[in-house]
């Protein structure tokens, strides 16, 4: 089989995803990674881990460290019984996982694969196709950002080792928040609001309020909320957004860098791969001679099918949840932003270059 020659930009779960399957398809590839892997927890669901093992042909559990959940504590409305849901899923941390699969391509793969690191914006040479990875955009330069919504998040707190089976999200007057184990004896707190500020007294007093039902939240209160608040966070935007160009010919957007999503659904990674799938799998039409413009359009529109169902999910929770008058301006920009996807799907331009709207 002649090799055809691709550039991942991005050593991410996702460019290095894109990289195992563009080898599997007999493609050449130049990894460009740039700069140190950030340590995060991320959630992988049963059946998002389950792709990744037949990707890489190998046992997530026996790959990096982990945590394994049962199910999710939820709480939404305060009239609202606490839901326990059964969802199978994996803790674990996003740097762990990429160092791992980093390892596995250079162990197996030695021609075809060239490993660099590069800044992000470097010049590259021309090829046959590129597949962009490197994360979400710049809110600038997206065509959508639908929302000012953010979170906060402490990792690696102590937890009690025998409440450690399961994540806990609760909703607050203005906030939300998500409380992920991530070892036998850890667990991230994750605290998200309308706007970056943070308003302490609220999100104490529907802490305490939720102590009573919430035993890894019990432990915080117990510790003091205050003390919690006091720690040093990492702040992040987690509005969705559509990042600026989806794909054309030859270069496809992947993972953040095509589209993020909002933690509250929980399938921000594994849209990540899927998009990593359908992006090989249009470089290999284009490479056979399908129409280019049919190829791209499709990518488009399955692109805009996620993110417009993505939009509706979120529409959905911030509705219904405690005090959802706080949310109005998100639930609002949603709103608008499906009906532009709307437009856009009637006109044939699901989704066109350089549109921007916040």
């Amino acid at each position: 089989m002649s090799r055809r020659h691709a550039v991942v930009l991005g050593g991410g779960l996702v460019g290095l995803t894109s990289t195992r399957i563009l080898l599997d398809c007999g493609w050449s590839v130049r990894l460009c990674r740039s700069g140190l892997r950030q340590s995060r927890p991320i959630v992988l669901a049963e059946h998002s881990w389950k792709i990744l093992e037949d990707i890489w042909q190998c046992r997530l559990l026996r790959l990096c460290r982990h945590h394994l959940l049962s199910g999710r504590s939820v709480r939404w409305t305060p009239d609202a019984p606490v839901a326990e849901v059964p969802i199978a899923s994996l803790s674990l941390d996003a740097a762990e996982l990429s160092e791992a699969l980093e390892s596995r391509l250079r162990a197996q793969r030695g021609n075809g694969l060239a490993i660099e690191d590069v800044p992000d914006d470097a010049d590259l040479p021309g090829h046959a196709v590129v597949i962009d990875a490197r994360g979400a955009p710049a809110p600038d330069v997206c065509q959508m950002v639908c929302g000012r919504r953010a979170i906060r998040t402490w990792p690696n707190l102590p937890a009690d080792p025998t409440l450690t089976g399961r994540s806990e999200l609760r909703a607050g007057r203005g906030f939300w928040i998500f409380l992920l184990p991530t070892a036998r004896d850890r667990m991230s707190v994750q605290i998200a609001t309308p706007t970056e500020a943070l308003d302490r007294k609220e999100v104490v007093s529907g802490l305490l309020a939720h102590a009573g039902d919430a035993p890894s939240l019990a432990a915080i209160v117990t510790e003091s909320v205050e003390e919690l608040l006091a720690r040093p966070s990492v702040a992040l935007e987690i509005a969705p957004r559509l990042g600026p160009t989806v794909c054309t010919p030859t270069r496809f957007s992947v993972g953040d860098r095509a589209m993020t999503f909002d933690p509250i659904c929980g399938d921000g990674t594994g849209q990540g791969i899927k998009s990593a799938i359908l992006a090989v799998a249009a470089a290999n039409a284009l490479d056979v001679g399908h129409a280019p413009d049919r190829v791209t359009r499709h990518v488009a529109a399955r692109h805009a099918f996620a993110f417009r169902t993505h939009l509706t999910h979120c529409v959905g929770y911030y509705e219904a949840i405690t005090s959802s008058a706080c949310w109005r301006g998100e639930v609002q920009s949603s709103h608008e932003s499906l009906g532009r996807l709307d437009a856009l799907e009637q006109l044939g331009e699901l989704v066109p270059e350089n549109r921007t709207g916040r």
